[in-house]
């Protein structure tokens, strides 16, 4: 809710458009949109994936946040991609437009 202008509980979220003619969403919000350039990205071109970004905090951001109060620690979002490695690989036999799971760890 500190993030985006004029969100609030009631309406957290920002419903963007892209395409030509569109405002440049990356010059907006540089710090919501940085991340996903990790993967390839840039919010300009066609990307053939689908990403996830979930709201992970650290202890201070945590007690601040109206979205998730429970902080995550780097050495709990190791261990999370450790137990969903084994059946991330399962899971890819019953999926058919899934090719790749793909985790980076930024330190």
């Amino acid at each position: 809710l500190d993030y985006l202008p004029d969100a609030s509980a009631r309406d957290p979220g920002l419903l963007v458009h892209f395409g030509p003619g569109r405002a440049d969403v990356r010059e907006a919000f540089p710090d919501q949109f940085r991340p996903y350039l990790l993967f390839g990205c840039d919010l300009r071109k066609n990307f053939d994936g689908t990403l996830f970004r979930f709201p992970l905090r650290t202890a201070e951001a945590a007690a601040r946040s109206g979205i998730k109060s429970a902080p995550c620690t780097p050495d709990a979002i190791l261990n999370l991609f450790s137990a969903f490695q084994a059946p991330a690989r399962m899971c890819l036999l019953f999926l058919r437009s899934v090719v790749r799971v793909e985790a980076k760890v930024r330190l």
